[in-house]
């Protein structure tokens, strides 16, 4: 970027991670939480931490919140494929599910209930089977 050499004013904004409406030198980094050209964008609610991300490009720190995929996108806006769960979509739903490939992305609960023979009332993941 070429700058103004009297006042170091930036012709043409910033970099992404650099907020041009808060100096026009690009010198102020963008506020926790956003990103992006004149920090314009916001940083995924499912970065784990929250908000939590990348000031120029927006890729969450550490890692998603359980029920996102961080391995097929580094912002967390991708949810876990069906039949699959937690952190990093690592994962897999109980095969004691109704639907096996139908549950709680983030925590696993069989949506739809138990097969027959396993006790949702006492596992809602399908664990336990009935008492005899």
């Amino acid at each position: 970027m070429a700058c103004d050499k009297l006042n170091g004013t930036c012709f043409g904004g910033c970099r992404p991670g650099f907020d041009f409406n808060k100096s026009a030198t690009c010198n102020v980094e963008c506020d926790n939480g956003t990103y992006g050209t004149n920090c314009s964008k916001e940083c995924s609610q499912h970065c784990s931490p929250q908000l939590s991300c990348d000031k120029s490009n927006g890729a969450c720190f550490g890692h998603c919140r359980p029920g996102f995929n961080f391995t097929r996108d580094v912002t967390c806006n991708i949810e876990c494929d069906n039949g699959t769960f937690g952190d990093n979509c690592g994962e897999i739903c109980s095969a004691n599910c109704k639907n096996p490939t139908l549950c709680n992305k983030t925590d696993g609960t069989c949506i739809g209930g138990c097969r027959s023979g396993y006790d949702f009332k006492k596992n809602a993941t399908c664990h336990q089977e009935c008492d005899l």
